[in-house]
């Protein structure tokens, strides 16, 4: 990560709990958008991708 990211995670995780079963969608995922750069979050239909 540079002094030039105006966002930066570190370590990021997310688990989704259904019923007794638990499914780790995010295992440890760095990101860092730098100034000026385009970034696009895809995904399947229904996937919750919007802001």
């Amino acid at each position: 990560m540079s002094n030039d990211d105006v966002i930066a995670c570190h370590s990021l995780v997310k688990e989704f709990t259904e019923g007794p079963s638990a499914v780790s969608v995010l295992k440890g995922i760095d990101l860092a958008i730098q100034q000026g750069k385009r970034v696009a979050l895809v995904g399947a239909s229904g996937s919750e991708t919007h802001t």
